[in-house]
């Protein structure tokens, strides 16, 4: 972020700007603020941000405003984050189980502007992506990542823009379930399918076809998907272990693969893994653990499940789905305690991992049983944080990673000049306790202002959806 600087415009008066989604009257300023720089963890206190076509145009140390056709905000201190962004959803496979104008809000109500959905239905994400740019749904930006389902005679996937310079994100699907992002392909790694990808401000339209290649000199980055890959790679009977889980994907033998994993957890060789995790940090490798997720289905049997109010957003149908009757009765007693062990082992990965370097993307695999769109990634930044990341880690995994990775740290990511105005107003310091990104005041969306007031109504509006389903 720039040194502070000063910015004069004419004072006429101050107002106390009543917040509306959608109907910025122009100009918006929001005054008094701490600004978090997601890049270094500091804070620019006492700021004035102003917001002009939905970006950033200034942020300054004072501000002298003229109000006339601009909305004004006072923040009384409170603090300023970039839009969050959720790396790991699946919202394109789910039929009709989900309405969107009940999906997509519930990311918006906590902070989530923009997520990465890993569904194999692009179709449906392509046309889903095309409503929220529009208008027509209140959504994040939705930017389509690769498939995590092998097709007929389809293996990889290579997803690329046609928009612009030859800056590209592609994506793979491979063994290991991981994703890749990288620059300029021409010859080198061969992918043998193609297919299309959407992206959040320039259209990743162009569908390129087999035998496409990607140069090893290229600036490649990966992201691996959950840790199950890791936990093999990471045994001492690698080797055999991959055979065997091969095997049991060939023949759709679900407990022989969750055997791999068993065998693979008390196969686990530490020097072994720190080798693999300082490798993993020195090839641009980025991590989803989705930490939200395993410890959702090791706390299925949580007396405590059914009260949880986030349920109020969720239809009866879902609702029946996640019955934790209904899930308990597809596990064995044996296979629960194997849950509530991965669980914990999940968190002991992303420790070392985190200790060797590893950088870290936040996603959580929402909406799956009891892992709740927006809310959940507040979660999985909370187990980041158990896992032995900082508060500030923690945050840039949601944030500036996650812009980082997608090649868009020019429009998102961090609260700066020329950068979509895409931000989340918070009560409390985040860097003191992550917790706090949960104290939401108010979201910016494109420029486009939601109070704590708006967001209520918002959850409201889902609630009602919910219900008369």
């Amino acid at each position: 972020m720039r040194g502070p600087f000063v910015v004069v415009l004419l004072l006429t008066s101050f107002l106390s700007a009543e917040w509306k989604p959608r109907h910025s009257p122009g100009d918006l300023v929001i005054t008094n603020v701490n600004v978090i720089d997601t890049l270094e963890g500091n804070i620019f206190r006492g700021r004035t941000v102003v917001i002009r076509h939905g970006r950033i145009k200034a942020i300054a140390k004072v501000g002298l405003i003229d109000t006339r056709g601009i909305q004004v905000v006072n923040a009384g201190g409170k603090y300023l984050i970039p839009g969050l962004w959720d790396m790991h959803v699946h919202t394109g496979d789910l039929g009709k189980t989900w309405d969107d104008k009940a999906l997509f809000p519930l990311f918006i109500a906590n902070g989530v502007t923009g997520v990465r959905d890993m569904s194999l239905d692009q179709d449906s994400l392509k046309e889903r992506q095309a409503r929220i740019e529009r208008g027509d749904i209140l959504g994040p930006h939705l930017v389509v990542g690769p498939a995590l389902a092998k097709k007929a005679n389809a293996t990889h996937f290579l997803n690329i823009s046609d928009a612009g310079e030859p800056l590209a994100l592609a994506a793979f699907e491979n063994d290991d379930h991981t994703a890749i992002a990288g620059r300029r392909p021409s010859d080198g790694l061969r992918l043998s399918f193609a297919t299309t990808v959407g992206g959040a401000n320039t259209g990743f339209r162009q569908t390129i076809g087999s035998g496409y290649f990607v140069p090893p000199h290229a600036r490649l980055e990966f992201s691996m998907e959950h840790l199950n890959a890791e936990l093999v790679a990471c045994s001492s009977q690698e080797e055999e272990l991959k055979e065997e889980r091969s095997q049991a994907s060939a023949n759709r033998d679900l407990d022989g693969y969750w055997a791999v994993g068993m065998k693979a957890y008390e196969t686990y060789d530490p020097a072994k893994a720190w080798d693999r995790f300082v490798q993993i940090s020195n090839n641009a490798t980025w991590q989803v653990p989705a930490l939200v997720w395993t410890q959702a289905a090791a706390d299925i049997d949580r007396p405590t499940l059914t009260r949880d109010p986030r349920l109020l957003y969720v239809s009866p149908a879902v609702r029946q789905q996640w019955r934790p009757e209904g899930l308990l009765a597809q596990v064995s007693p044996q296979r629960l305690l194997e849950l509530k062990a991965q669980a914990t082992r999940s968190l002991e990965l992303v420790r070392s991992m985190h200790r060797a370097g590893v950088q870290f993307l936040a996603g959580t695999n929402a909406p799956a049983p009891y892992v709740f769109p927006g809310f959940s990634l507040h979660d999985e930044m909370e187990l980041l944080v158990r896992g032995g990341l900082t508060n500030l880690q923690a945050l840039q995994a949601a944030t500036f990673n996650a812009a980082l990775f997608l090649v868009n740290l020019d429009q998102y990511g961090i609260v700066q000049e020329n950068h979509v105005a895409d931000l989340v107003l918070l009560n409390e310091n985040p860097l003191e306790d992550i917790r706090n990104t949960r104290k939401i005041f108010a979201v910016v969306v494109g420029g486009n202002l939601y109070s704590r007031q708006d967001l209520d109504k918002m959850l409201g509006r889902v609630q009602e959806l919910a219900d008369q389903e």
